[in-house]
């Protein structure tokens, strides 16, 4: 998909500016969707063992788990807010999909009914166009697809900041089925886009109406480029051998069947001359021709030979702890944790990798988060939703990858019956109470 919606969009220059992808940027975004569906070029009918998505999934889990934000202030604080708290409740998925692709725009518009909705569009669905100094993106052009009157069209939405000026640009295309630009036509001629107005240009805005979340890694695939890479970019060939391996466990388990080999005058015949083995059992019987096991020596023979699973499993769990060495993640989280050492540093040494990336992630979202909610208020200005004013907007994120709140609870009460921790300190801490409430529930005075 992204390298079709290249090729169109480098062949209409009216509908965008040059897109800053490269072929091989395109070839391995691709890849990275096409891996996260479950379609990876070295499984012919599919299957596997899915860790591409497991491990976008683990990391995007982790990133947003009890995540709480919100705008506060003024009454345009609070109509944003509402419109920002519906966008938080479809953010995981849609973090998923970028952390698998590389990247993640949050593009708020105004829905019309009197709202802000939020589309979320992974890297894989649209086109960096623009790029300031600072690595900000600030053009894009994203694509949708409609069906009618059995033709499907292409419309490319545009969007370049530049100066303080907004641009947003509109061209609809008739699709050849060739995977060429297709044809062009008036945005009127499709019922769904009649509305739009090709070009729209805004004045005095801030910055880009989009948040942009990009994975914090460097791009090794084109160092000189300003997108991002999949978080399991570095592991597609041991994900490619942790595949081929499961195979082989299956292919042993399926070879190591248990199976009863016998002749067939063993057996009645049925009235189409075939072998009337015994009802349920159909799979366990091999029947032979008389001479076959004639020649062996014995008409009845059992078949089951011992497995070699631990070595095969053996193998496969020291390439998933390569995996997650490459991706950033703690040993256990996709290996088997029984067969992970358990020395106590070895555990923190293994939770402070998987904090170290969580917490580069999370500060990735929190800057694409607080570019969206920027966006919002700019479009909630502009669409007169809510009168002017202020706004602040907070982050608190989960740090319990590395913390045990359980453990942490404990020692802190063992440090209050030592005196080496005061009771206050000890409510304020674990029930949330300002100072002088704590003060006051344990009977000292201020």
């Amino acid at each position: 998909m992204f390298e079709r919606w290249l090729a169109q969009i480098r062949g209409q220059t009216s509908a965008a500016a040059s897109p800053v992808a490269e072929d091989r940027m395109a070839e391995a975004v691709a890849l990275w969707g096409g891996l996260y569906r479950g379609q990876a070029p070295w499984l012919a009918k599919g299957g596997g063992l899915e860790l591409p998505a497991a491990i976008a999934c683990e990391l995007a889990r982790q990133t947003t788990l009890e995540l709480e934000s919100r705008v506060d202030g003024s009454e345009r604080a609070r109509f944003l807010d509402g419109q920002y708290q519906a966008a938080l409740t479809r953010l995981r998925p849609a973090f998923e999909l970028g952390c698998a692709t590389g990247g993640l725009v949050m593009k708020p518009y105004p829905d019309g009914q009197g709202g802000i909705a939020v589309d979320f569009v992974g890297a894989d669905r649209f086109l960096p166009t623009g790029f300031d100094s600072r690595g900000r993106l600030t053009g894009a052009v994203f694509a949708e697809t409609a069906a009618e009157g059995g033709e499907r069209y292409l419309r490319c939405e545009a969007h370049l900041w530049r100066d303080g000026v907004y641009t947003v640009r509109n061209a609809a295309f008739r699709q050849d089925g060739r995977g060429g630009p297709g044809t062009p036509v008036p945005l009127h001629s499709v019922s769904c886009w009649a509305g739009l107005s090709e070009q729209v240009c805004l004045e005095g805005v801030p910055g880009p109406l989009f948040g942009f979340f990009r994975v914090p890694q460097a791009n090794w695939v084109d160092p000189c480029s300003p997108l991002g890479v999949s978080v399991y970019s570095r592991a597609v060939e041991l994900i490619r051998q942790a595949d081929e391996q499961w195979e082989r466990i299956l292919w042993e388990y399926e070879g190591g069947e248990l199976a009863v080999d016998a002749s067939s005058d063993l057996f009645r015949m049925t009235e189409n001359g075939r072998c009337r083995l015994p009802k349920g059992k159909e799979r366990l019987f091999r029947v032979h021709d008389v001479s076959v096991m004639e020649a062996r020596g014995n008409f009845l023979e059992t078949f089951s030979p011992a497995l070699r699973d631990s070595s095969l499993f053996n193998g496969l769990n020291n390439i998933l702890k390569r995996i997650e060495f490459n991706c950033g993640l703690a040993y256990g989280t996709i290996s088997d944790p029984q067969l992970v050492e358990k020395t106590a540093e070895e555990i923190k040494a293994g939770k402070q990798r998987s904090y170290a990336t969580v917490s580069e992630l999370q500060r990735a979202l929190q800057a694409a988060l607080t570019d969206t909610v920027r966006a919002m208020d700019v479009w909630a200005g502009l669409a007169r939703l809510a009168p002017p004013g202020r706004y602040t907007l907070s982050f608190c994120w989960d740090d319990s990858i590395v913390t045990d709140a359980g453990t942490e609870r404990a020692r802190d009460l063992a440090e209050v019956g030592a005196g080496l921790m005061r009771k206050w300190e000890y409510r304020a801490k674990w029930r949330g109470e300002d100072e002088a409430t704590a003060r006051r529930a344990v009977g000292e005075k201020d």
